[in-house]
């Protein structure tokens, strides 16, 4: 059953469709995605997420992590279907359950990222798999930072997923990078690297996503949900996060670091319009 979003932001759809086991849980999950929505590079991702809540086809499970539990959060795909009129037949589709258990940015982009493929299916994830193996190839950084993350998150901690999954886990991996990055991860930052240095890196992987994968999964997100987005969107210079529950304050120590857009302005000056 829908829940009734006349006159609702798709914060607010999203808060009505996540549940937590308390209200700083809530309180803290809330101000993540609101901090998330904020770049770019997430904003179809979110756009999506908000047009599967108010479908009633995705939910948030929002809880702290037990001692015996070994992931930080999951992705659970329930297969349905639903009745076109207008077509006069079944089609199928899927719904989410994500649940959340340690309240960060690059855990969140991780699991929605898997929502996301899923959301996609009818796109071969190949193309992604060869660019990004590209870049892995040909590529390297002057920021042993990133060489780092790279090496763990995107070698080491895949190299013994099963051959099948492996691309899928790419996908997901590749915005927890970007999520990992200093402008987003904030003052806690486990790695020291900027949002620009990742698309430079990852150029051929950016623009496959920018234009082929986003300009087909443009037509699953609800326009008006997109239009009213568009005022969280804030160029990289313009955010200062100050996350009181973390403690953070604002980490550009450039100003004139490019946003997403501009960062792959060889394609179209935004890649998302």
């Amino acid at each position: 059953m829908n829940l009734p979003i006349i006159n609702k932001t798709p914060l607010e759809i999203i808060q009505l469709n996540t549940k937590a086991e308390n209200t700083l849980n809530m309180t803290r999950f809330m101000a993540e995605v609101k901090k998330l929505y904020q770049y770019e590079v997430f904003k179809h991702m979110f756009d999506l997420v908000t047009t599967l809540c108010m479908k009633g086809r995705l939910s948030f499970n929002v809880y702290d992590k037990r001692f015996f539990e070994l992931d930080e959060g999951n992705c659970k795909t329930i297969e349905g279907s639903s009745f076109n009129k207008v077509l006069n037949k079944i089609k199928s589709e899927k719904n989410y359950v994500i649940t959340i258990k340690k309240i960060s940015a690059d855990v969140i982009v991780h699991e929605l990222a898997h929502m996301l493929e899923g959301e996609g299916d009818f796109i071969s994830l190949q193309p992604f798999a060869d660019k990004i193996s590209l870049d892995l190839k040909i590529h390297n950084s002057n920021n042993v930072s990133l060489r780092a993350a790279i090496k763990q998150i995107m070698v080491s901690e895949v190299e013994n997923y099963p051959s099948a999954h492996k691309i899928s886990e790419w996908f997901a991996r590749f915005f927890q990078l970007v999520a990992t990055a200093k402008e987003v991860a904030g003052f806690g930052a486990q790695y020291g690297y900027n949002m620009h240095e990742t698309y430079q890196f990852f150029d051929n992987t950016v623009k496959f996503l920018a234009g082929d994968f986003y300009n087909t999964i443009n037509s699953k997100i609800d326009f008006n949900i997109a239009t009213k987005s568009k005022e969280y969107i804030k160029p990289l210079e313009e955010i200062k996060p100050k996350w009181a529950e973390t403690k953070h304050n604002s980490i550009h120590e450039n100003p004139n670091k490019p946003a997403w857009g501009k960062a792959v302005k060889s394609i179209k000056s935004n890649p998302f319009g």
